[in-house]
C-alpha cells in the first residue's frame, strides 16, 4: 500500500501532516515556487476548476496548518503575488475586495478589456 491509499485511515500524524501548506513542523513558511518565481521577476497564474481555496492550488500561495480554513487562504492569496487567479470559491472571499490592485472577475460584464488594463492583478471567482 501506498501513503496515499493509507491517508485517510493512516495515523492522525500523518493526517495532520498532509493538511499542512507550505510550512513546516515548527510553523516555519517554506517558500512556494511562484513566492521563488516572483523575488525572480516573473508572473504567476493559476487557474483551477476546483475552488481556487482548495489544497491543490492553495499549496502554490498559502502558509498554514490547516487546508481547510478556506476564509484564511483566501486572504493568502489576496495578499499573494500571483497576478491571475481563476477558479470556483467565492464564498470564501471577503467582497468587495479591499485590495484595489485587483480586478474581481465575477462574470461575463467583469472581462472589459479597459477595467482589466487598470489593474496589475486578476482574481476571476466562479460558482
Amino acid at each position: 500500500m501506498t501513503q496515499l491509499q493509507l491517508r485517510p485511515h493512516g495515523p492522525p500524524e500523518l493526517r495532520q501532516k498532509m493538511a499542512i501548506l507550505s510550512v513546516d513542523s515548527d510553523n516555519k513558511f517554506l517558500p512556494t515556487i511562484p513566492e521563488l518565481l516572483s523575488t525572480k521577476g516573473y508572473l504567476t497564474g493559476l487557474v483551477a476548476t476546483s475552488s481556487i481555496t482548495h489544497a491543490t492550488p492553495a499549496a502554490f500561495y498559502a502558509h498554514i496548518k490547516s487546508r481547510s480554513k478556506h476564509k484564511q487562504i483566501a486572504q493568502m492569496l489576496v495578499e499573494s503575488d500571483i497576478a491571475i487567479a481563476l477558479g470556483g470559491g467565492s464564498e470564501f472571499f471577503k467582497l468587495p475586495l479591499s485590495d484595489q490592485t485587483i480586478h474581481l472577475i465575477e462574470n461575463g460584464q467583469s472581462l472589459d478589456q479597459d477595467k482589466l488594463a487598470q489593474h496589475a492583478r486578476v482574481l476571476g471567482l466562479f460558482g
